[in-house]
């Protein structure tokens, strides 16, 4: 659903950790709408508790660089993404938790 919602414009940005990250609201939902529509559930990370509700967090790259992508969807199928920023820290996202585990095997 998170990926058709994306992909169909049907999400709302917030603007402070989102859309002030990009040249502007244009270049930002095409951004987010973009890696939406490409991350798989490697690239999840972690749910965390929010004012509202609960927000997953993902860590996709782009450029070759970890973004930090936080979102919700909300009772009325309406996705809103809390945060679209480059990664501060590193996030551990499935890829690096199935990594980690294929070098133990190893």
């Amino acid at each position: 659903m998170v990926k058709r919602l994306a992909t169909s414009d049907a999400f709302i940005i917030s603007q402070t950790r989102a859309a002030d990250f990009f040249v502007s609201i244009e270049v930002a939902r095409a951004t987010i709408s973009a890696t939406i529509g490409r991350m798989t559930a490697m690239d999840f990370a972690h749910t965390v508790k929010t004012q509202m509700d609960e927000a997953d967090v993902y860590g996709p790259l782009l450029d070759g660089r970890q973004w930090y992508l936080k979102l919700t969807v909300q009772p009325v199928t309406r996705l809103i993404v809390i945060s679209m920023h480059p990664a501060e820290k590193p996030l551990e996202t499935n890829r690096e938790r199935q990594a980690k585990k294929a070098k133990v095997r190893k």
